[in-house]
């Protein structure tokens, strides 16, 4: 894949993961509700500046992992570091 190429993979998959207007996040059921809600919150205020660089990683790895993919996935690990967990896993709808 071409520097432009994973550009452009990056930038959709951003978009899917700034714009999308269905999301949740789940955990493994330890967490409280409120703890979940304020996930919910910061992936609906997702910041660019740090999840692009754990999308950047997931696409050195895995080159030929499609837009929706790189976006949950980068997504999860954000919102992972952001609540100091481990358990949590988010779902995007793409919907903008």
């Amino acid at each position: 894949m071409t520097e432009k190429k994973k550009e452009q993979l990056l930038e959709l998959a951003w978009r899917t993961a700034y714009d999308s207007a269905t999301y949740d996040v789940k955990g493994d059921g330890t967490e409280t509700d409120g703890f979940l809600d304020e996930a919910k919150e910061h992936i609906r205020n997702i910041d660019k500046d740090e999840w692009y660089p754990e999308a950047r990683k997931i696409l050195q790895v895995r080159g030929n992992i499609d837009d929706h993919k790189l976006a949950e996935e980068a997504s999860t690990i954000f919102i992972n570091k952001k609540m100091g967990s481990k358990n949590l896993k988010v779902t995007l709808g793409g919907d903008w």
